[in-house]
């Protein structure tokens, strides 16, 4: 964990007399889930940010690779299903940006708009990926 999040490695890198608002996790996570990872951190559960991030990562990694397959193959009823999973996700770890493109996902798919789904999928990996660099910029 330390070499992929070494800036997370525990809640004393994190300056909490800053506003949640001027932390750069708090420009893709909701401050309450950010402020209760960090209470969980403080109350002993050492690197559980970084921990609950490298999980949900190589998670997500994974069900965006299934996703592009599915995608590709037009898939409707499995791309709504993993949007909607991937989507739960995201919100259980405050990511607001991205559990809202997975929920136009899941429309589009839904309606079988296939250039919109395609188009919100480009959307969702930069999102993906501006949220591991903001990760590990901690």
């Amino acid at each position: 964990i330390g070499r992929l999040f070494p800036s997370l490695m525990t809640a004393a890198n994190l300056d909490l007399t800053e506003k949640f608002s001027q932390h750069s996790l708090a420009e893709i996570i909701t401050p309450e889930i950010l402020r209760s990872f960090l209470t969980i951190e403080a109350r002993g559960e050492h690197n559980f940010v970084a921990e609950i991030f490298q999980i949900f990562c190589e998670n997500a990694k994974k069900q965006l690779t299934e996703l592009r397959s599915e995608i590709e193959t037009r898939d409707a009823a499995s791309v709504r299903r993993r949007a909607h999973s991937l989507k739960g996700s995201s919100a259980n770890v405050g990511l607001v940006k991205l559990t809202a493109l997975l929920e136009e996902m899941q429309k589009s798919a839904s309606s079988d708009n296939w250039i919109e789904t395609d188009l919100i999928f480009a959307s969702v990996g930069e999102e993906f990926e501006l949220v591991k660099r903001k990760i590990q910029e901690g």
